[in-house]
């Protein structure tokens, strides 16, 4: 046969593999989604960057459903087939999947691919252009693997103090948050096969014992945990069915910022999946008086007020030392 003909016809199957519906939506309206596979048990998944997928939950009736999140909850509606987005903004516009477990193994049915007139996706790369992003950037440069992202549904929230105070850069391997936030999200997703009897394992290069979480398919195993994450880690109960090996790391400290490595094991060999870089930032200022000493909420105010007066035609209206959050 001509290559010709056999790249074309590579092309073609390639894209009839895709199943590709185009779903319109608008902005500030809610949309829906129904997955064609008929079982009881769907998993839905959503696209962060090309071929790297991350879940919003799993569906087992028309009445009960799992998310993976208590934040993907306050952002989608799961129902039997169906995925209802909520009040869709510019950072829902991407591709969905939906799919059913096979022997461990996902296996995707439909793929929905979200658009409006103010967005773009180019569908050869699988990476989104959105003009206002509100939780952070996604930006294009010349490596798509470097993809910078501040956002996606396992640290998905509606809290504006959260989303100033943590900066995530999942894809790029770095993750910054600042010191005494709530908590800090490590992500790691994972979506080849499963060895036998698997464990998963997060863990500090520079620390011994290195450990920092264990997780078998009976649950944790922290006896030979580092004691300065003592009480302070966990992960998903169902990571090892969902393939969301991430770590949430709570009350964040300067001591905690170093390189932690997720990994996958079944006894014999150990599979490094992700490495990320944790910078762990001093907290932003409070305003001081003449003496340095810390002002209280009231004299704060009146600080405030003060440097307003003191610079009228300062459009911004922050004052010296004062960092403006968008």
């Amino acid at each position: 046969m001509d290559p010709l003909w056999m790249f074309l016809l590579l092309v073609l199957v390639g894209s009839e593999a895709l199943n590709i519906t185009e779903v319109k939506a608008v902005l500030g309206q809610d949309v829906n989604l129904t997955c064609s596979i008929d079982v009881d048990d769907i998993y839905w998944y959503l696209e962060v960057h090309f071929n790297f997928r991350v879940g919003i939950g799993r569906t087992f009736s028309q009445t009960e459903s799992n998310y993976f999140s208590p934040d993907c909850e306050s952002k989608y509606v799961m129902s039997g087939n169906q995925l209802l987005i909520k009040n869709v903004s510019l950072e829902d516009i991407r591709l969905y999947y939906c799919g059913r477990k096979n022997n461990r193994i996902i296996v995707y049915g439909d793929v929905f691919r979200l658009h409006t007139k103010k967005s773009h996706l180019n569908a050869s790369q699988g990476w989104f252009l959105s003009t206002t992003p509100r939780f952070g950037s996604v930006s294009r440069i010349n490596q798509p693997e470097i993809l910078l992202l501040s956002f996606y549904c396992y640290f998905y929230t509606l809290n504006p103090h959260l989303v100033s105070s943590v900066s995530q850069h999942a894809l790029g391997g770095v993750v910054e948050v600042n010191e005494g936030a709530e908590s800090v999200l490590l992500p790691c997703v994972y979506s080849d096969k499963l060895p036998d009897d698997p464990f998963l394992i997060w863990t500090r290069s520079d620390l011994s014992p290195n450990s920092v979480h264990l997780r078998r398919e009976n649950g944790d195993d922290l006896k030979n945990q580092n004691q300065r994450f003592r009480n302070r880690t966990s992960m998903n109960p169902d990571a090892l069915d969902t393939g969301n090996f991430s770590l949430t790391l709570r009350k964040p400290q300067q001591s905690d910022g170093g390189n932690y490595t997720c990994s996958i094991s079944g006894g014999r060999e150990e599979l490094n999946l992700k490495q990320i870089h944790l910078k762990v930032k001093e907290p932003d200022q409070q305003p001081q008086s003449d003496s340095g000493t810390p002002l209280s909420g009231r004299q704060r105010d009146l600080h405030l007020q003060s440097q307003e007066r003191s610079h009228p035609d300062d459009e911004t209206g922050s004052s010296p030392g004062q960092r403006s959050v968008v």
